[in-house]
C-alpha cells in the first residue's frame, strides 16, 4: 500500500464516498472535530493543510529520552505556546474514516471502531472482540441505532448501520484500500485471493 497498511472503503446508500481518498476530513464529513488544529500568526512551520506543524518547530517544548536499546531522542510534548499536542485517543487527523454527523459519529481505523454521540466518545470496539472473546459477528445499539460488525477475514471487517434514512457499510482493516488501482494491485499479496475475492463481491453487491 502507499503509506499505511490499513484502510477503509465507506459506502453510503450504495455509493463509495471515499474512493481515491487517502484521508477523510473529519470536519467536512461529520461537522466537528475532537482536536482542533491551529495556525499561529508567527509560525514558520506550516504543514500542507495550512496548520502549524509543531513537531518540526524549534520553539516547541521537547522531552528528552534515553534508552540502551534505542539511544537518545527528543519528542515534542507542547507547542510554542505551552499547549499540549498529545490528546489521548484523538480521532481527528489520525488516519480514521468518518461517517455521520455531530449527533452520531462513527470513526474507524485499523481494527478499531469508535462511536460518538453529541461530540463525545461513548463506545469503542477492537474488531468483534467483547469480554476477551473474538466473535465472528456482533450486534449492539447506541443511541437507538442498531449496529452490526462482521468479520470478513483475518483483519477485515464490515460495519453496518442506518442513520437518518441513510444506510452505511464500511469495509475496513488490514490490506483495505479506497484507491481501486492500489487495491487491485496489492489485495492478493496482503490478504490472499480467497478473502480479496470475497470482499470484491461484497463491494460489488453493496455499491452501485
Amino acid at each position: 500500500m502507499a503509506m499505511i497498511d490499513y484502510g477503509a472503503i465507506v459506502i453510503k446508500n450504495g455509493k463509495i464516498i471515499n474512493e481515491n481518498q487517502f484521508f477523510m476530513d473529519m470536519q467536512k464529513e461529520v461537522g466537528w472535530v475532537d482536536y482542533k488544529e491551529v495556525r499561529y500568526s508567527d509560525c514558520d512551520c506550516i504543514n500542507e493543510d495550512g496548520y502549524s506543524d509543531c513537531s518540526k518547530c524549534k520553539r516547541s517544548k521537547k522531552e528528552h529520552h534515553k534508552t540502551e536499546e534505542f539511544g537518545e531522542w527528543d519528542s515534542v510534548i507542547c507547542d510554542c505556546r505551552g499547549n499540549s499536542i498529545y490528546i489521548e485517543n484523538r480521532i481527528n487527523g489520525n488516519y480514521f474514516a468518518y461517517v455521520g454527523d455531530i449527533h452520531f459519529t462513527v470513526a474507524v481505523y485499523k481494527y478499531l471502531s469508535i462511536f460518538c454521540v453529541d461530540g463525545k466518545k461513548v463506545f469503542s470496539l477492537w474488531g468483534c472482540r467483547t469480554n476477551n472473546r473474538n466473535n465472528k459477528s456482533i450486534g449492539f445499539i447506541i443511541s437507538e441505532i442498531k449496529i452490526s460488525i462482521k468479520k470478513l477475514g483475518e483483519g477485515q471487517y464490515l460495519l453496518r448501520f442506518n442513520y437518518l434514512n441513510n444506510h452505511y457499510n464500511i469495509i475496513y482493516g488490514y490490506g483495505i484500500d479506497s484507491y481501486r488501482k492500489i487495491w487491485n494491485k496489492i489485495k492478493y499479496k496482503y490478504i490472499g485471493k480467497k478473502s480479496a475475492n470475497k470482499i470484491d463481491r461484497i463491494i460489488c453487491t453493496l455499491s452501485n
